[in-house]
């Protein structure tokens, strides 16, 4: 299993930016685990991003292949609707699935954004689809508001083994003074991770945005001792410029020192 979560970021104009969160641990049966699996995905072409939780190798293949039809331009049609371009995603992955050994198939759920528009006028819309052996694949789209007010939950998903600590941390973060912000989503997603209240939680954060203009783009997380990019340790000797990296307070980092970068907005400790 793991954990995986979609928010919505609003400033004063409306809806500026979508985010999917994973973590990156895999876990086995005999209680073995690994925690440097990708898990979230971002396009190089569209704004779109996807995501997934429960199995794993299945999925991980597949969105692997979804991404690379999606970015060569030979899934959709101009004229696609959003609703229309997840339809295709889907029945690419259940003509994919259709012939994957039967003994190794346990529940999972893939989820995509994608944005409308662009600029002031951008929405974002989320779809699901879920498998189990006994409901088949079965499609959701969530719907998202085109304003939001303050009070309004930026969470749209929480999904996977480690809901209910997220959930319950998401809760307590919403009720301090940073409530409704990025910054209380993420944190209580990371401090969900940390805790080790779901043992098929862990590793490193990962992170895919839908900002008002551009494709699909990953995003880095640094902690005090490592820099990750989709769940991996990074090598500070290759080019990390084109990224943007952050730590468990949302704060925009340098990748090197794995401080706050000069410049950005520092995040104060939330008060209750």
């Amino acid at each position: 299993m793991t954990s995986l979560i979609a928010w919505v970021a609003v400033d004063s104009v409306g809806p500026s930016a979508l985010y999917f969160a994973s973590d990156s641990r895999i876990t086995w049966g005999d209680g073995r685990r690994w925690d440097f699996c990708k898990k979230v995905f971002s396009s190089n072409t569209e704004p779109e991003i996807l995501g997934f939780c429960g199995d794993v190798l299945f999925p991980v293949q597949a969105l692997g292949q979804v991404i690379s039809l999606i970015d060569s331009g030979y899934l959709y049609k101009k004229s696609d609707s959003t609703r229309e371009k997840f339809i295709k995603i889907a029945e690419v992955i259940e003509q994919i699935y259709s012939t994957y050994p039967e003994p190794h198939s346990s529940p999972f759920t893939i989820i995509h954004g994608v944005r409308l528009g662009e600029g002031n006028l951008a929405r974002f819309e989320v779809s699901i689809l879920t498998w189990s052996k006994f409901d088949g694949f079965k499609i959701e789209f969530i719907p998202t508001l085109e304003k939001f007010e303050q009070s309004d939950p930026k969470l749209i998903v929480a999904l996977g083994s480690g809901t209910g600590v997220i959930k319950n941390i998401e809760s307590w973060w919403e009720q301090s003074d940073v409530g409704g912000t990025s910054r209380a989503v993420f944190s209580s997603f990371c401090e969900a991770i940390t805790s080790g209240t779901d043992a098929c939680t862990g590793g490193a954060p990962q992170l895919s945005t839908l900002q008002r203009k551009g494709v699909g783009k990953a995003l880095g997380y640094v902690s005090f001792e490592n820099t990750y990019l989709s769940g991996i340790i990074v090598n500070q000797n290759c080019n990390l410029n084109n990224i943007k990296f952050y730590n468990s307070s949302f704060e925009i980092c340098d990748p090197v020192t794995r401080t706050r970068k000069e410049g950005a907005q520092r995040q104060p400790k939330p008060k209750m």
